[in-house]
């Protein structure tokens, strides 16, 4: 009875042991597979850490051509060198860290606007480090949508020509006309549509600016809309130290109320309305027993959500004039041309914005003039310095 109880046991016996040996062996190869690759995998602590912080999101959805992109690269283990934007594959930017301070080439920060391609764009920001480089990867997907573009309105005012001739502004009207055609070629890129109304010499009479105010507030349908108001030509302070922008048929011995228009009366008129308004002064200020001109105008450029930009000629003497028109419109355009687009702490991103005019108007016109005039600036902080004015030629879609 036992003999058969053995024979019956013994290959249960055995399976047990082999099931045993089995995992045994395989346990074994399984750590022997863990540790290889444990130690197949190497960090290498040289290179930079890249950290897009805007987008947040690895892929998404936007209906604006310009976009935001922000990065934090760093470095602790030696100094940048570079730091690369690639869109689908193309090198767009490329900042070069050799000559910056050694914290800025260990902790560097990308801000900027990227003018994206209509459909799938594949944003790569690259760092180096001598020879290690790090990347990370954002997916963007541009579609383009004509109606979540604001639309820009243009009242272009120049005059040239005036009753008293001492006040003549040369090319002023033309310089008008040229300002409102090129803001006209933004029209399906930054802006969904542009409109545009000169006034010109004998039409800038006082019934003609008033109304073209009036046409500037209509044509803004919505708070995103941007009108852009340039003017051209001269204007005086009274005694009470109110300005006014001078129409043609300006008589010096006259009461300007009549036939000039008061920058009281104009922002009065353009605060009315809530879209971002940008003013371009472009004038020669003439005083009455020593008032100075400029005085009158600040204090209404900062009312409402609006910006100017000005520059203005003095009773000391007329500037010397560039090749184009008066230095601060041959400036004006050179800038939206493409000269504004700065490199100031990030790459050139096709785009002038509000702060980047700033800068370029103030440095160009002082060299125009010699050093003898820079261009002020005036907003109450309602207007971003990033709001984008212009996408240069070269770089429309």
């Amino acid at each position: 009875m036992k003999a058969i109880v053995i024979c019956c046991l013994f290959p249960l016996l055995v399976l047990f042991i082999s099931t045993i040996d089995g995992s045994a062996r395989h346990r074994s190869s399984t750590h022997r597979f863990h540790h290889d690759v444990a130690f197949s995998f190497q960090i290498d602590a040289s290179s930079p850490d890249v950290i897009i912080t805007e987008p947040g999101a690895a892929t998404l959805t936007v209906n604006s051509e310009v976009f935001r992109l922000t990065a934090l690269v760093l470095s602790p283990a030696g100094p940048l060198t570079a730091v690369t934007i690639q869109v689908n594959g193309t090198e767009r930017f490329k900042t070069k860290l050799a000559n910056e301070s050694d914290s800025t080439r260990r902790k560097f920060q990308l801000d900027f606007q990227l003018p994206l391609e209509e459909g799938r764009n594949v944003i790569t920001v690259i760092a180096a480090s001598g020879k290690a480089t790090s990347r990370q990867i954002r997916t963007v997907i541009y579609e383009r949508s004509t109606a979540a573009k604001p639309n820009l309105i243009v009242l272009a005012i120049g005059v040239s020509e005036y009753k008293d001739r001492r006040l003549n502004q040369p090319r002023a009207h033309e310089a008008a006309d040229a300002f409102a055609k090129l803001m006209k070629t933004q029209e399906g890129g930054l802006y969904g549509s542009v409109q545009s109304l000169v006034l010109a010499n004998g039409e800038a009479n006082r019934t003609g600016i008033l109304k073209g105010l009036s046409w500037l507030n209509s044509e803004a349908k919505s708070n995103n809309d941007i009108r852009v108001l340039f003017l051209s030509g001269a204007f005086v302070a009274d005694h009470s130290r109110s300005a006014y922008f001078l129409s043609p048929e300006h008589e010096p011995k006259a009461d300007p109320d009549f036939a000039n228009v008061s920058f009281r009366s104009m922002f009065a008129r353009l605060v009315d309305v809530r879209s971002p308004l940008l003013v371009f002064l472009d004038a020669s200020s003439f005083s009455v027993d020593g008032n100075p001109g400029m005085r009158g105008i600040n204090s209404f450029a900062r009312e409402g959500h609006s910006a100017m930009y000005m520059c203005c000629d003095g009773d000391d003497g007329p500037l010397p004039r560039a090749a184009e028109y008066s230095p601060f419109a041959t400036a004006l355009l050179e800038g939206l041309r493409g000269d504004a687009d700065l490199s100031i702490g990030a790459p050139k991103d096709g785009v002038i914005n509000v702060a980047e005019l700033q800068m370029w108007l103030e440095a160009r016109v002082m060299v125009l003039t010699k050093g003898q005039r820079q261009p002020s600036f005036v907003t109450n902080g309602s207007i971003s310095r990033t709001l984008p004015i212009f996408r240069p030629a070269t770089v429309q879609p």
